[in-house]
């Protein structure tokens, strides 16, 4: 169908992602709904979820996240945040900001969704891309 390209730079608490998707969209936009683009770690670490400080249960399967940076995942072994915040993204485009948590006997997962409504980028002739930042934060 199309390539997409990543490319990240590693620091010491987060991953700076630059995620090029102009190639799928030009030749196959108009045959592609969407593009979810997985950014999971292991359900078994992060086992909650924290908003405005205070700990919940982890969501279950994939729930949709109203605005950026509302909710983080959360190990509370290893108090550490996991949380994903959008830099930059060109054209304007619509896309839904989704996190989740599966621990079963076949899945063990845990992380972010965006998925890209390729239907709202108005010219497919444009170039592509999202930016943003993976954090993993100790406290």
């Amino acid at each position: 169908m199309g390539k997409i390209s990543f490319n990240y730079k590693i620091f010491d608490n987060s991953v700076l992602i630059n995620v090029d998707f102009s190639q799928i969209v030009k030749y196959n936009g108009k045959n592609i709904s969407k593009i979810c683009i997985l950014n999971e770690l292991g359900g078994v670490f992060f086992n909650a979820c924290k908003s405005n400080d205070k700990l919940f249960p982890p969501p279950s399967g994939w729930v949709k996240l109203e605005g950026n940076k509302s909710k983080k995942l959360y190990s509370k072994e290893l108090k550490t945040d996991f949380d994903l915040e959008i830099i930059e993204k060109s054209p304007n485009y619509s896309f839904d900001f989704i996190y989740g948590r599966e621990k079963v006997s076949n899945f063990c997962w845990a992380g972010f969704d965006i998925e890209i409504d390729t239907k709202s980028i108005k010219n497919l002739k444009n170039d592509c891309n999202l930016i943003y930042v993976c954090n993993l934060n100790e406290n």
